[in-house]
């Protein structure tokens, strides 16, 4: 919320361009007006009673933010849904009973209405008021460096010869074939143990498109073809993973020997095959130029508005497929998310060569996935842009989205309007008004970050005790759950020290004998790919300092993603040059004159001995490391506002690291 507030002290580069949207009004009542369309012009008099009745319980509760807010959050059971409307009195001008509003509901009691129903429409959109709906996030950052289940990759696609080209496409293949061998190795279709990565011979699935043998077990030099475009500039074609096409959506493809199977039995005993870490399903989509026009005919140049309608077409079938294949595949999110979350570039502006209409573009884009993410339960998206301007361009379109829509009323013949960024509703204007506060100090330089461990584990990475029990996990017979002992302590310092012992005096189940600290640095370092989309979101505050008792490399690799395009490629994984142009860690790579500083006060997994986890090892930081960091952080404490983000208050960090806050400001303070 802080970083999409903050759009109101952005100021974009890119000039603003409504020309062509396709976008609710609102009228001197304040009331949402469509352009005029065949189905809402429907005669009023035609509908059912009932469901004019029921269109209009729904536009009261839409026009109340409080009211939209406790459906949102209501659990799903029609006992709540009747007492929180009889307890609203919103019934009382209804033409609707409570008994009436039952039996109407209870056409539904199966999860399923019958379409035949004269207000089956009705009882659907009702029911999309009783969930929280989906959110639209805006990130700085790469699509191809983001922990999601799902990204985008635009692409120019060739159907006849199964190839896809694009400058995201070949530096996504050529990161990982240099870091994740087996994984490439699958995907080429070259492996004789592939189990479950095709919907070929699964159950329910339908047969796909196959491609030749010698193809897809291609060499190197001859699946990594380059090609030029008509700018003459190295697209990089690459045949060697064999596509995935779908009948039904013509813009996009997938690899076919995508391997579900492996990541799911890893993530299940996290045993998984030799360097086989789980990855993002990636989706390519097209992004060229369609020459054909509406009426069939072939044109020299697309207009704007049919451009950016074959952008979006390709968006929309993006999250349909995404969607059916992490369901059938994938039926939990990753990291523990309550909801799938999807990653898009702003497509189309590169190789699209749609670069001068990139802000028409980017609001075309939030409001289509604002749309689709309001109609399903389970998903959100993230637009990942790769540079300032865009980034800011994006937040702008956002908050001036909100402010027209701030105060507003729904017409009956309106009631299924998907309100675009609805999920801003549920927050209250007290929290809006403390993150619009929070805003503007991180704009003034006066916002400082101390991130726990709460962060990353938005990427999978665990808490500081599910990094102990995995450590554990080590010496067990075969590292379930169940056969851990020392887990079962409530003191994680304790924990530690125990695995201290244990690690010093015996080998693990696979003879291998090392320390703690390496084992810790070991198990980060395999684990942390990408970072997270709160910690690219904090990244993209516009803060100069941060603190940490994180070990991972999570806030750099961040740092080291923002604005890409204007590093010409999509950031490596570890480029710790690109970091530092922007970030200095203390006291790991202190760089001078970098515009922001990272302070990691209890080690870092490039240093494995500087891990602070045992009760010797927090004694000498106390008599030593704490004393020469501490006053850069009291400095810090005292000249800024320190906002806490991914620590649980009953923390036994957090509440030391505020006993020495609040020592330090004072008591007055």
């Amino acid at each position: 919320l802080v970083g999409s507030l903050s759009s109101t002290y952005f100021e974009s580069s890119v000039e603003e361009n409504d020309e062509g949207r396709n976008k609710p009004s609102i009228d001197n009542n304040n009331n949402v007006v469509h352009s005029s369309n065949e189905e809402n012009d429907e005669d009023n008099s035609t509908i059912d009673p009932k469901a004019e009745a029921l269109r209009e319980l729904i536009c009261q509760i839409r026009s109340d933010d409080d009211v939209f807010r406790q459906f949102a959050l209501l659990e799903r059971n029609d006992g709540a849904v009747i007492e929180t409307i009889h307890e609203l009195g919103i019934l009382k001008d209804s033409l609707l009973s409570t008994n009436e509003l039952v039996d109407i509901l209870s056409y539904d009691s199966d999860g399923g209405t019958d379409p035949s129903l004269p207000f089956a429409h009705e009882i659907q959109v009702f029911r999309r008021l009783q969930r929280p709906p989906g959110h639209v996030f805006v990130a700085n950052g790469s699509v191809c460096d983001i922990s999601c289940d799902a990204f985008l990759c635009p692409a120019s696609i060739s159907k006849k010869k199964d190839t896809v080209a694009g400058t995201i496409w070949r530096r996504w293949y050529e990161a990982l074939r240099d870091s994740n061998a087996e994984l490439m190795k699958l995907l080429r279709g070259t492996d004789d143990c592939i189990s479950g990565t095709s919907s070929q011979g699964r159950p329910g699935g339908r047969r796909q498109r196959s491609r030749s043998r010698s193809n897809s077990a291609g060499s190197d030099s001859d699946a990594e073809r380059g090609s030029s475009n008509g700018s003459g500039r190295n697209r990089g074609l690459f045949s060697s993973i064999p596509m995935k096409h779908y009948d039904e959506y013509d813009r996009v493809c997938s690899p076919k020997h995508w391997p579900w199977a492996e990541f799911w039995r890893k993530d299940e005993f996290e045993a998984a095959l030799g360097g086989l870490f789980r990855t993002p399903f990636i989706v390519a989509g097209e992004v060229g130029i369609d020459r054909s026009s509406r009426n069939g005919s072939k044109q020299a140049v697309p207009s704007e508005q049919d451009h950016i309608q074959s952008l979006l077409e390709t968006v929309r079938q993006f999250v349909q497929v995404s969607l059916e294949e992490l369901r059938r595949e994938q039926p939990r999110p990753r990291a523990n998310r309550e909801r799938y979350l999807l990653a898009l570039p702003v497509v189309g502006t590169g190789f699209g060569q749609a670069g001068d209409i990139t802000g028409q573009i980017v609001e075309s884009m939030i409001v289509c996935l604002s749309e689709l993410v309001s109609a399903e339960d389970d998903v959100d998206c993230v637009i990942v842009c790769a540079d300032l301007a865009t980034f800011s361009h994006a937040q702008n379109v956002r908050k001036s989205m909100l402010d027209e829509l701030s105060t507003k009323s729904f017409e009956s013949s309106h009631f299924d309007f998907v309100e675009p960024l609805s999920s801003f509703r549920l927050f209250t204007a007290e929290m809006k008004a403390q993150a619009l506060e929070l805003a503007k100090l991180s704009t003034k330089g006066l916002l400082s970050l101390f991130i726990g461990a709460g962060v990353p584990m938005g990427a999978g990475l665990p808490s500081w005790r599910q990094l102990l029990l995995a450590i554990e996990d080590h010496f067990t017979p075969s590292g379930l759950p169940e056969e851990r002992m020392l887990g079962k302590s409530v003191d994680p310092l304790l924990v530690a020290d125990w695995l201290d012992v244990l690690c010093k005096s015996r080998e693990d189940r696979v003879a291998v004998k090392a320390g703690i600290k390496e084992r810790i640095a070991k198990f980060l370092m395999e684990r942390s790919g990408y970072p997270s989309l709160l910690m690219y979101l904090l990244a993209s505050l516009p803060t100069r300092s941060i603190v940490t008792q994180n070990y991972d490399s999570q806030i750099e690799k961040a740092f080291a993603c923002r604005n890409v395009a204007e590093k010409k490629g999509v950031a490596e994984v570890g480029d710790e040059a690109a970091a530092a142009e922007s970030l200095s860690v203390i006291p790991y790579r202190p760089v001078r004159g970098a515009e922001r500083w990272l302070l990691k006060m209890h080690g870092c997994i490039s240093q494995p001995e500087s891990i602070v986890v045992t009760s010797d090892d927090y004694r000498t930081y106390e008599n030593g490391r704490k004393k020469a960091l501490g006053g850069l952080v009291q400095a810090n404490l005292l000249t800024s506002h320190l906002l806490f983000v991914g620590f649980g208050l009953e923390d036994p960090n957090y509440r030391k690291i505020l006993k020495e806050v609040r020592k330090a400001m004072g008591k007055s303070q």
